[in-house]
């Protein structure tokens, strides 16, 4: 608790706050425990999980605040990138993004060739029109306005990539 303590005061200020953050700290570790044992005797134990393929996609751009423009909303010019920052091109079959803020999911034999990208735009025509780029596909509502949180798992339930975005900084994390 040391650690964070000087973080306490900040995050009740920023966020509204309070309460006894000794057993908050004690409640999430016992959460944490409980959902370990969980996935255990769920899912499997993680040895299962140590010999993974996990392909090297990576989120490389976010706008998920952009600036307004005359005649194009907010909304509409947001959008995220995925690349694929290995040598080898990798079957997109399976992935999906889930959360809150962005659902997605990458059409059916979609290949992502080695340093390619993949755009994911609220609005395909807003995108093309501002940025003078083409989105591969389109996806209403990238982000709410305040947090949002991404997964891109695999249909074998594996994690790739986890993202936090906030319009308000520093959030917790």
């Amino acid at each position: 608790m040391s650690l964070t303590s000087e973080a306490v005061t900040r995050d009740y200020a920023l966020w509204g706050t309070a309460g006894n953050y000794a057993q908050q700290i004690s409640n999430m570790k016992t959460w944490l425990s409980e959902r370990v044992s969980y996935i255990t005797t769920n899912l499997g134990p993680f040895s299962a999980c140590q010999q993974v393929n996990v392909p090297p996609l990576v989120i490389t751009k976010i706008m998920y605040h952009p600036d307004t423009t005359a005649t194009i909303a907010r909304k509409d010019l947001e959008f995220i990138e995925v690349t694929n920052a290995g040598d080898q091109s990798v079957n997109l079959t399976g992935v999906y993004f889930s959360g809150t803020g962005l659902v997605y999911q990458f059409p059916s034999g979609a290949i992502l060739g080695p340093q390619g990208s993949w755009l994911i735009a609220s609005n395909k025509t807003a995108f093309q029109t501002h940025y003078g780029a083409t989105a591969m596909e389109s996806s209403p509502g990238i982000c709410p306005t305040k947090v949002s949180v991404w997964f891109l798992p695999m249909d074998s339930g594996m994690l790739l990539i986890m993202c936090i975005t906030t319009t308000q900084f520093p959030g917790p994390m």
